[in-house]
């Protein structure tokens, strides 16, 4: 169907043209709706794997000032330094070391950020922006977990979240 010589169409052709515009305009809006579909089972999929690496750290977290406490007493030990592991100095200092390492408020923070992402998730206004924000704040909150437990175990399970997380984030770059 082509225009006249002026560029307009024929009022016969009007309800042609209509049609097609109709039909490529659903079209559209139907390939959206799948490519959105898949982006947020992609999405959810690196949530999830996310969130389940947060049971491991949170399981390793309360070993940590006893395996502080350990190496301190083998040290003292080594120097020939006997200390019992009830002397009130090393009591303290192990009170200490757990208070510094306690990552309550960021397992907290962590949990409320996967709230969040469920709920831009649920929503039906556009969330690329939000997504993005949250990343960020997880990886805050992931990098001062990992900074404040100073263990192995939950680092290498740090890098691994860390990781995940760039993936979701470069996924999120091309959400709206």
């Amino acid at each position: 169907m082509l225009p006249d010589a002026d560029g307009t169409f024929s009022e016969a052709q009007l309800p042609l043209l209509e049609a097609a515009l109709g039909g490529a305009l659903d079209a559209l809006c139907a390939m959206r709706t799948r490519e959105g579909a898949a982006m947020e089972a992609d999405l959810r999929a690196h949530l999830d794997k996310l969130h389940a690496m947060v049971a491991p750290i949170r399981e390793r977290v309360p070993l940590v000032a006893a395996a502080h406490r350990d190496v301190m007493l083998k040290r003292f030990a080594e120097a020939g330094l006997p200390v019992a592991a009830d002397d009130p100095a090393v009591v303290h200092e192990i009170a200490v070391y757990a208070d510094r390492c306690d990552v309550s408020e960021e397992f907290a923070r962590l949990e409320s950020h996967f709230v969040q992402a469920e709920a831009l998730f649920a929503g039906t206004e556009p969330c690329g922006c939000a997504l993005d924000f949250l990343c960020q704040e997880f990886h805050r909150e992931i990098n001062t977990l990992g900074n404040k437990a100073s263990d192995v175990a939950v680092s290498a399970v740090v890098v691994r979240f860390k990781a995940e997380l760039e993936a979701f984030r470069e996924q999120v770059q091309n959400v709206e």
